[in-house]
């Protein structure tokens, strides 16, 4: 009870210090939502059945911030991108009435924490990055910093055997106290979605110049991969810190001295037996691997049904329950298709990829574009979309910053309201800053 005290003070300090700051209470919001596990707050902070993610009160903080102070900088982005703010408008609606329809306090609650406000996040950083461009690196940076903490974390939980924290909350999990207790989660939900998390931080680290950054984070990352046990979670983290050491901004010699450093961590992690049980699994996972083709099957069967519409929120894991299945689809798009319907399946998805194409177009700094690619893989691989939990959050926020961070560096700087649009809804990007100084000649 005393960490939710202290935790929820973070929140309460997080707004009065960072009240005038959207981008920066989205952050802290995000922050917050891989702090506190959904279980913790679906079970004690509800009122009349309700309850909506305190990390999620931060992003809606930091809108509201972003009305009163920054009007603006919204009728620019706005303007800049007509489309994609009609969509994120329409999507958060669309989230609202699937939460209404599907009956109960609960299912808004849902709604609110997986649809609303991812949206409300994307849009925050989308008129920020679009009004600074240099502020890329606050959210890069705290990123990095959330990841740090969960992968230490869940290091620690491997080494002690224990959740040392939340205990009691998480064992209300249907997964904790199964054979995969000895995975960890850190202060997440489940430990796959640690595994999106870290998985989706690796590649940002290719964008920080300072190697004596870069090899201690990247041994974080590594090591709380093994606390999970995931095997999509190793193969995404080991070709995305390769990305991150090939690809890296740090000078050559820097860059060699990073490339041996992490081989040699590799080599000790196998001689020391550090990653046994994540390689075990790939050789005892069959069960897994079969449970998740049997789900396939299923879902094809009766995809017919979900054409329009769906059965309801977080109803995806009674229908698999009906089916004979003893796990869920392990999918989070055929779990939003089960809830949702296909065409509101799609309108999520499809806006999700949009924005990871528009950051592909526009060249936008590429660890955000590597990161949301391999989380959209990922999350094809289990549940993480269709519970509550932080993935979803971070998720959207992952690919805001594909779409919406610039192609390098740039310092700080205002765009002019008269500049043309720059993504896949519109045409060319403004010309470059050097050009519109240049000389005429006499």
């Amino acid at each position: 009870m005393a960490v939710l005290a202290l935790l929820c003070a973070f929140g309460l300090a997080s707004f009065l210090l960072l009240r005038r700051h959207p981008l920066e209470l989205v952050v802290a919001g995000l922050a917050m939502h891989c702090l506190l596990p959904s279980i913790l707050v679906v079970s004690r902070l509800q009122v009349a059945r309700f309850s909506i993610h305190p990390g999620a009160a931060l992003v809606i903080a930091g809108l509201i911030s972003l009305i009163l102070l920054k009007r603006d900088d919204i009728r620019v982005f706005a303007e800049r991108w007509l489309e994609c703010t009609a969509a994120l408008i329409g999507l958060a609606a669309l989230g609202v009435v699937h939460g209404v329809t599907t009956g109960g306090a609960p299912s808004l609650g849902f709604a609110f924490d997986q649809i609303v406000v991812p949206m409300c996040a994307v849009f925050v950083i989308g008129v920020e990055l679009t009004a600074d461009p240099g502020k890329w690196t606050r959210l890069r940076d705290g990123i990095l910093a959330i990841a740090a903490v969960e992968g230490v974390y869940a290091s620690l939980q491997a080494r002690q055997n224990s959740p040392i924290l939340f205990a009691e909350a998480l064992s209300e999990q249907a997964w904790f106290g199964t054979a995969s207790e000895v995975r960890w989660m850190g202060s997440l939900d489940h430990p796959l979605v640690l595994a999106v998390i870290l998985a989706t931080a690796m590649p940002l680290l290719a964008t920080v110049r300072r190697w004596y950054v870069v090899f201690p984070l990247m041994v974080i990352y590594f090591s709380g991969i093994l606390a999970t046990e995931s095997r999509a979670g190793l193969l995404a983290i080991a070709g995305t810190a390769a990305y991150a050491l090939l690809r890296g901004r740090t000078s050559p010699r820097s860059k060699s001295v990073l490339i041996l450093a992490s081989v040699g961590f590799v080599a000790f992690a196998l001689q020391s037996g550090m990653v046994d049980g994540a390689l075990e699994r790939f050789v005892t996972g069959e069960a897994s691997t079969q449970a998740r083709v049997k789900a396939a099957d299923y879902f094809f069967s009766i995809l017919d049904q979900y054409l329009w519409l769906g059965e309801g929120l977080e109803m995806s894991f009674r229908v698999a329950a009906g089916g004979g299945l003893t796990t869920s689809f392990e999918n989070s798009v055929f779990m939003t298709i089960v809830d949702m319907g296909l065409p509101s399946a799609l309108f999520y998805y499809g806006l999700m990829i949009a924005l990871l194409v528009t950051g592909l177009v526009r060249r936008s700094m590429p660890g955000f574009v590597i990161g949301g690619v391999v989380t959209l893989i990922q999350i094809t691989t289990f549940s993480a979309l269709g519970v509550r939990s932080a993935a979803a959050l971070w998720i959207w926020v992952v690919a805001a910053g594909a779409a919406f961070s610039p192609r390098h560096a740039p310092p700080a700087r205002r765009i002019l309201p008269s500049a043309p649009p720059t993504s896949v809804f519109a045409a060319e990007p403004p010309p470059a800053a050097e050009d519109l100084t240049r000389k005429v000649p006499a």
